[in-house]
C-alpha cells in the first residue's frame, strides 16, 4: 500500500487539469455572492449582527481567492512565468494575507 503522502500525490497528478477547472467553476460562483453580499453591506441598513455576518462570508470569500490562486500557482508547471505574468494579483493577494494576519494573528499583541 502506498503511503498517504503518495496517495495525494498520484491523485493530484491524475486529476492536474480537472482540479484547477473546478476551483475556476467555484470561484467564479463565489465571485457572484461576493459582490452580492458587497451591495447588500453597502446598500441596506444592517444591524450589527447582519453587519458581521456579512463581513465574515466576504473574509471567506477573501480566503478562497486566495486558495484559488495557490491551487492555479501549484498546478502550473512553470511558477516563475505564471507568477510574473499575474504579479498584480499576487500583490493584491499578499495585501489580502497580510491584512489577514494583521486581525487573526496580531490583533492581541
Amino acid at each position: 500500500m502506498l503511503p498517504i503522502n503518495k496517495n495525494i500525490r498520484l491523485f493530484i497528478f491524475e486529476n492536474r487539469e480537472r482540479i484547477p477547472r473546478i476551483s475556476t467553476i467555484i470561484i467564479r460562483i463565489l465571485a457572484i455572492f461576493s459582490i452580492g453580499t458587497l451591495i447588500y453591506f453597502h446598500g441596506f441598513h444592517l444591524n450589527p449582527i447582519e453587519k458581521l455576518l456579512i463581513l465574515n462570508f466576504n473574509r471567506v470569500f477573501f480566503g478562497a481567492f486566495v486558495f484559488h490562486f495557490l491551487i492555479r500557482y501549484f498546478f502550473n508547471y512553470d511558477r516563475f512565468d505564471f507568477a510574473k505574468q499575474n504579479w498584480l494579483e499576487l500583490i493584491i493577494l499578499l495585501i489580502i494575507l497580510i491584512g489577514a494576519i494583521n486581525y487573526y494573528i496580531l490583533k492581541n499583541i
